[in-house]
């Protein structure tokens, strides 16, 4: 699998609060997205093969480059991933 990644091109670069999640189908393979909760709409999605703060990491900086800023986040808890949003108001789900 090659890693996939892709911000939802009908968004303008603004700022956000990103609910983040990721969903598995199968063994191995999974869907990064974050949704930004004032759109309504999935702003990033990527493919990834598990769930790390290294792959959260990488999300959240792809958002960033393309002039996102990220106000808060809403996580699901995951080991780690608190972390890469340390520096903004975390809600753990």
């Amino acid at each position: 699998m090659d890693a996939t990644a892709a911000i939802i091109p009908s968004h303008t670069a603004q700022s956000i609060i990103a609910v983040t999640d990721t969903t598995f189908f199968g063994r191995g393979y999974g869907i990064l997205v974050i949704r930004c909760s004032r759109l309504e709409k999935n702003v990033h999605f990527r493919e990834v093969r598990s769930e790390t703060p290294a792959e959260y990491a990488a999300a959240r900086r792809e958002l960033e480059s393309q002039g996102f800023t990220i106000e808060a986040a809403v996580i699901d808890g995951k080991c780690g991933v608190f972390w890469v949003f340390q520096d903004i108001p975390v809600q753990m789900c």
